[in-house]
């Protein structure tokens, strides 16, 4: 359901199936607690990726 609203907001999401991998290891092993750093940490680690 979370998808059908994303999509009908118009918004872009990451293609690469990489970049999901590494949000759910990071949720099982962090939670959803923010993570040291905040998002610009996250950014920077998944450039790559988005």
């Amino acid at each position: 359901l979370y998808n059908k609203y994303v999509d009908g907001l118009a918004s872009v999401t990451p293609t690469n199936p990489e970049f999901y991998q590494k949000l759910g290891d990071r949720i099982v092993n962090n939670g959803y607690n923010r993570p040291k750093g905040g998002f610009d940490a996250i950014k920077k680690q998944n450039e790559s990726l988005i």
